[in-house]
This record gives structure tokens, sequence and C-alpha cells, in this order.
């Protein structure tokens, strides 16, 4: 750097400084000016982004009350799944104590009844 460099420095440095002071001043003027019509743009925004808002709490809502009512139907569906998971578990249980099923003992009884009708057939001929 030379020696006219150095010299130079102190007014582009103020010249720099005068620009970003005039910066700042024009920029409070424009929100000055334009204070009023920004905030009034805002709150037309504002305005519209609320209906919108409304309308979007409605989906919400419903969809909310879809999801309510799909978690409702998931819940019941997956007790049922239990309840029959339950059922095979407790079956197969009584199944190894040689405890009958209800099919069988229905098959029994059926059985048995038909065996006393033919005893009963048979006394009578006698």
């Amino acid at each position: 750097m030379d020696v006219k460099n150095l010299k130079d420095a102190p007014a582009e440095m103020a010249d720099v400084a005068q620009k970003i002071w005039l910066a700042g001043l024009g920029a409070a003027a424009m929100a000055s000016s334009q204070g009023a019509q920004l905030f009034s743009a805002m709150v037309d925004k504002g305005k519209e982004v609320e209906k919108t808002g409304a309308a979007a709490a409605g989906l919400v809502k419903d969809a909310a009350s879809d999801a309510a009512q799909t978690a409702a139907g998931s819940a019941e569906d997956v007790w049922k799944r239990f309840q029959g998971l339950l059922d095979a578990q407790v079956a197969s249980a009584l199944s190894r104590l040689g405890v009958p099923s209800r099919d069988e003992i229905a098959k029994l009884t059926r059985r048995v009844e038909e065996l006393t009708k033919s005893i009963e057939t048979l006394k009578g001929k006698k």
C-alpha cells in the first residue's frame, strides 16, 4: 500500500459513513410515509388469514373427527383380534388338559340321545 492511498483513506471512510447515514435516513423516511399503508395492508391480509383459518379450523375439526372414528374402528378391530387369539390360546390349553370342546360335547350329547332312543326302541320290542 502506498502513501497516497493512506492519505485518501479517511476521506473514503467519511464518504462511506455519509452514504450509510443517508441510507438510514431514507429508510426511516420511507417507513414513516409508507407505514400507514403497510399497516393497512397487514390488517387486510390478517382478515384473509382469519377467514381461511376459520375454514381450516373446520377442516381440522372434521379431520380430527374422522381420525377419531378411524381410531375407534381400529381399536375395535385390534380388540376382536386379541379376543380371537385369547380364545384360541384358552381352547388350546383346555385341549392339552383333556377338556372337551363345546363342539365335542354337543356331538357326544347327540350321540347319547341317539343311543338312548335306540335302547328305548330295543326295550319296547322285548
